[in-house]
């Protein structure tokens, strides 16, 4: 690989892990919340007076509002982790030969947590992840973005069933059963993400330019 393109793609790879520590420091911020005992909140009092039919709708967006709170810095975590696993790994085997020295470089190996997109791609795929499991659920029991104990969510409920949810014991995001690591992932962006930022603001080498030329003479076809 060229030195001055792995000095880009090093650059990315920096910038996703810089957005990813942001996601999760957010995430890490903001799960206490989901042990506060907390009186009527001003936006509850504000349901007060609304028409039955408003107020169901309001008070929905209220009772969730906590949640989305929390899981929108897993979503971002999960797209920036993506975002990384693009970089080192592409989409193609041929790309992840090619980059395999932005790897070396990076201390990065093929079993790193960092390169399934499997979770990102069912929060990405939603909507054909739904459509999947409406033709084929027999109960068609939808649970979705909860936290705490799996073992006990999942108590008598298809792993089918079981949409975003998040195993707080274990910092597992979890989606029809496949369990994706959030601490250990981000163990490994905090480990590469320094050598990422030395790496990416080194001085390229730039080939010799002579060296080149006798390369070029070597390989020219000898007159016999």
């Amino acid at each position: 690989m060229d030195p001055f393109l792995q000095k880009l793609f090093q650059d990315q790879v920096w910038t996703q892990c810089k957005f990813a520590t942001f996601a999760y420091d957010a995430l890490v911020e903001r799960l206490p919340e989901l042990n506060e005992e907390k009186g009527p909140s001003a936006d509850y009092l504000a349901l007060v007076g609304l028409p039955s039919n408003e107020l169901i709708a309001r008070g929905s967006e209220v009772a969730l509002e906590r949640a989305f709170r929390i899981w929108f810095p897993i979503q971002s975590f999960l797209s920036a982790t993506a975002n990384i696993s693009k970089i080192l790994w592409g989409s193609e085997p041929a790309v992840a030969q090619a980059r395999a020295r932005l790897r070396e470089a990076l201390k990065v190996s093929d079993a790193s947590p960092l390169r399934s997109r499997l979770m990102r791609n069912n929060f990405d795929h939603f909507d054909s992840r739904v459509d999947i499991w409406w033709g084929k659920s027999s109960t068609h029991n939808f649970v979705d973005m909860n936290f705490g104990d799996m073992a006990a969510m999942t108590e008598g409920v298809p792993e089918d069933d079981m949409f975003r949810n998040m195993d707080l014991h274990t910092g597992d995001v979890v989606f029809w059963g496949q369990r994706y690591n959030l601490p250990s992932i981000n163990t490994e962006i905090r480990r590469i993400m320094p050598m990422a930022f030395r790496e990416a603001t080194k001085e390229p080498s730039r080939p010799d330019p002579s060296s080149a030329a006798r390369c070029d003479t070597d390989s020219a076809p000898k007159s016999r």
